[in-house]
């Protein structure tokens, strides 16, 4: 087809330039069409400078994955974390994402702040207990129903485990509930 014609074209053109032997004519020519030489890396760049603007915006470079404004930039995210997991992220981009505090694990970084709130409400209120239809933060409750929940499914890391532990989490409400109540009531 032309379409396949024609990107070989351009194939062919990028690989001479890259090479040194592209006349200097043509180069001109294309330069005056605003040819791209290097499109994925500016393609890159621009969705760099996309989730810059975004930070500004939002104060954080987690761009929620149904976001309906962010759509592209959304995928683009993801895209960069999967590479990096998987060690096929350049350096250089590594670098110039965490330069604008870029988190690699999100959801590394949401679930402690959700324990900073919790360590915040049990100073308030003596225990990790949050009530499950709390006015003043529902995210918090839904969050240490999450806890108890994924606990149960051997879902939670044991390392969080440990740590909801040492702030005195009780796993199972119901059953410290008893207790509390018969130590009460054997007075």
């Amino acid at each position: 087809s032309q379409d396949r014609q024609l990107g070989n074209w351009v194939a062919t053109q990028r690989n001479q330039w890259k090479r040194g032997t592209l006349d200097a004519q043509r180069i001109a020519r294309l330069n005056q069409i605003q040819f791209d030489w290097i499109p994925f890396g500016a393609k890159w760049d621009a969705r760099f400078t996309e989730l810059s603007r975004y930070k500004e915006l939002h104060g954080d470079c987690d761009v929620p994955q149904d976001s309906p404004n962010y759509p592209e930039l959304a995928v683009w995210v993801g895209r960069q974390r999967g590479l990096k997991k998987r060690g096929e992220l350049e350096r250089e981009k590594v670098m110039r994402l965490e330069k604008i505090g870029f988190e690699w694990s999100p959801s590394d970084s949401a679930w402690d702040d959700k324990y900073n709130e919790l360590v915040e409400f049990k100073k308030s209120h003596g225990n990790c207990n949050v009530p499950h239809k709390w006015r003043q933060s529902p995210q918090l409750a839904t969050w240490v129903k999450t806890q108890r929940l994924r606990r149960q499914t051997n879902e939670l890391e044991p390392a969080r485990v440990k740590k909801l532990e040492e702030l005195g989490f009780e796993w199972d409400r119901l059953l410290s509930s008893w207790e509390s109540k018969f130590a009460e009531l054997s007075k």
